[in-house]
């Protein structure tokens, strides 16, 4: 996670565009990665409470590509603002001045945002905040407070549980927290080594669908590592070393099934049968699954380095490919993934090989049609709940 406050969704991605700059990292309940949230019928949205009404803003109608209550932030750093857009109200966009110091937003359900605020200046002050805003009640909860720079935050997915890594005086903590009790170390510290950014760098965690077991992934300590959330034990611990950096990983939305890569391809995770081969030769980086499952995308790097997004389906295998200079983002729907267009470098700043721009599209899986999102000028989409 970058020590900052997160530009919005068309901005993020962890494929290493920024020399030196470790992965993303969005709240959200971790089947749907990314700050998404797919409520059950139970949780459908209600009308978002009396929050002020954003002047000078306006709210797009994304319901044709499956989204219809989102929050957009402005892609411009020093300005601090977070407005929620309804489908039902699109007229009424709402300013959400809880969050305007969030350095990460998701939605946790159609009405309940998860955020994080990080305060201090460094790591001898640093402090991090992980809340709730309920949109129906106007209400702010704080959820876990930690010392430190608080990372990687990820929600079960009845926000029974939380789970997040902090950095503290020079060592990692990977952190559980259950209920009202307090969070519980999953492991020793870790001391960390300072190393600069490369390709494949990720810090994650995400519960798998069942909230069974949590994932944690750190490259810059060479660890993936699956705990139970019942006592915290290891599930499963990926060795370092040989074969490459394990990254890159995500659940699917069924079933206990986790997917990771090294250099030499794809493998599969479950607690049954363990590890197996999934992809070889599979380099992947961003790996996202629709909310049904149908389909895995992710980006790859051709021969000549350059980005473009692979969509599988999973029932046959079979593959198609995006146009170049994309890269993949999240599924807003079953329908349509959201993708970045990114930059050769122009040397201007520290990037390389490529570097984002402010072009979000949304690919239409069954046609293979882009399109572009008509966000307002100078905002992006932040956080959305992903339609089916």
């Amino acid at each position: 996670m970058k020590w900052r406050r997160l530009v919005p969704i068309a901005f993020i991605s962890t494929l290493m565009v920024s020399c030196g700059a470790p992965s993303a990292s969005k709240i959200g309940p971790s089947a749907s990665p990314g700050g998404t949230a797919t409520p059950s019928p139970a949780a459908a949205a209600a009308t978002p409470g009396a929050f002020p009404v954003a002047t000078d803003m306006t709210c797009a109608d994304l319901s044709s590509f499956g989204v219809n209550r989102y929050v957009e932030r402005p892609s411009d750093y020093n300005r601090h603002e977070a407005v929620l857009c309804d489908g039902s109200q699109l007229d009424r966009p709402l300013a959400l001045h809880p969050l305007d110091s969030a350095s990460t937003i998701g939605f946790l359900g159609a009405n309940v945002i998860g955020f994080l605020q990080q305060s201090g200046n460094g790591t001898s002050d640093a402090s991090g905040a992980i809340k709730t805003l309920d949109l129906t009640s106007q209400q702010v909860a704080t959820v876990a407070s930690q010392p430190g720079y608080v990372q990687a935050v990820a929600w079960s997915h009845y926000r029974s549980m939380v789970a997040f890594m902090t950095l503290t005086d020079g060592a990692r903590h990977f952190l559980l927290k259950r209920g009202s009790n307090s969070a519980k170390d999953l492991t020793p510290p870790i001391q960390l080594f300072g190393r600069g950014g490369m390709e494949g760098d990720e810090s994650l965690a995400a519960f798998s669908p069942d909230d069974q077991y949590v994932l944690f992934v750190d490259t810059a300590l060479n660890r993936l590592q699956v705990f139970r959330t019942t006592d915290g034990g290891a599930a499963y611990t990926a060795p370092s070393g040989a074969g490459g950096l394990r990254t890159m990983a995500t659940w699917a939305h069924g079933g206990d099934e986790m997917y990771f890569r090294n250099d030499s391809g794809v493998y599969r995770w479950d607690p049954t049968s363990g590890v197996s081969s999934f992809a070889p030769g599979v380099k992947w980086e961003n790996p996202v699954f629709s909310p049904d499952d149908h389909h895995l995308a992710y980006t790859v790097l051709d021969s000549a380095g350059t980005p473009r997004i692979v969509i599988r389906e999973m029932a046959n295998g079979t593959t198609t490919s995006s146009p170049t200079m994309r890269l993949s983002m999240e599924f807003l729907s079953n329908a349509f993934l959201l993708e970045r267009v990114t930059r050769a470098c122009d040397n201007q700043g520290p990037c390389g090989p490529y570097a984002p721009t402010e072009n979000t599209l949304a690919l239409r899986l069954d046609t293979g049609v882009e399109s572009q999102l008509p966000m307002p000028a100078g905002w992006g989409l932040d956080a959305f709940v992903q339609g089916h």
